[in-house]
């Protein structure tokens, strides 16, 4: 593990006049080409901040439920997971070109 971080998002998919699409964060993060592949990359990394925030959340709320009794869950839970599943499925949505 390194200390670098990444350029903050949130980042997005840009499509110039040419069809070249690019990744945007803080100005030009990639400069990826003209081909399907190359929008299904695109969308791929515009979402990898959400994602990264999405899993870290995820990862931190699976560390604390690892012991509670799931017959009668807090409603506090509930709330906390309905929210990490809304980001999750934001971010999935965003990564495959749903929010374009």
């Amino acid at each position: 593990m390194n200390n670098e971080t990444p350029t903050p998002g949130s980042w997005n998919v840009h499509t110039d006049d040419n069809g070249k699409h690019s990744v945007i964060g803080f100005g030009p993060l990639a400069h990826l080409g003209d081909s399907p592949r190359a929008l299904a990359n695109a969308r791929l990394m515009a979402a990898a901040p959400d994602m990264l925030s999405a899993l870290s959340e995820l990862a931190e709320l699976v560390s604390l439920c690892r012991d509670l009794d799931w017959t009668n869950p807090p409603e506090e839970l509930v709330s906390i997971l309905t929210t990490i599943e809304s980001s999750a499925l934001a971010s999935i949505a965003k990564a495959r070109g749903a929010t374009d």
